[in-house]
């Protein structure tokens, strides 16, 4: 799940969330690092962290994503973990049931890095996510959360993958 902003909205999805990893199920998910947020969030990010083990930050993250049964998949403008049901916003979500679409989503969204986050060996933090370079040198890095300055790596290059180098065009005749 790819849900940029964390509010309340959280309290009502953890219980599944939580059902869904006891039965054994990979529960993800991506979502924007708390500096990046104001403060009064945090404590629905922590909450989040401490119902799924795997909570991966992404910075400048915008994506409203979720992927489920590896079939399923929601693709919209809904912030799944801080919108609330009803009221004001007019949010909308893309429902597709596919699972060559759902497996093309997750190959592009690189959940093979997203799967591992690296941790820094100076500092011992779990590493962020986030676009670096520019150009077509603009690309997916495992960096430090701040103040560590270890050295960023990049996400390897795959076949299909999102914001990564990509072979030169040929040019058309």
């Amino acid at each position: 799940m790819w849900s940029p902003w964390v509010g309340q909205r959280v309290y009502d999805i953890l219980p599944a969330l939580q059902a869904a990893a006891e039965r054994g199920v990979a529960v993800r998910a991506v979502v924007l690092p708390p500096r990046e947020k104001e403060e009064r969030y945090e404590p629905y990010v922590q909450a989040l962290r401490q119902a799924v083990k795997h909570v991966v930050f992404l910075q400048e993250q915008h994506q409203k994503l979720a992927v489920i049964d590896d079939s399923l998949t929601f693709l919209g403008s809904m912030n799944m973990l801080s919108h609330q049901r009803v009221g004001g916003r007019r949010e909308v979500m893309a429902v597709l049931r596919s699972r060559h679409f759902a497996a093309h989503i997750l190959r592009h969204e690189r959940t093979d890095e997203f799967d591992r986050p690296p941790t820094c060996p100076a500092c011992r933090q779990q590493r962020e996510a986030a676009l670096r370079g520019s150009g077509s040198n603009r690309r997916l890095h495992w960096l430090c959360p701040p103040p560590c300055r270890h050295p960023i790596r990049p996400f390897p290059d795959i076949d299909g993958g999102r914001n990564q180098r990509r072979a030169p065009r040929r040019p058309q005749p």
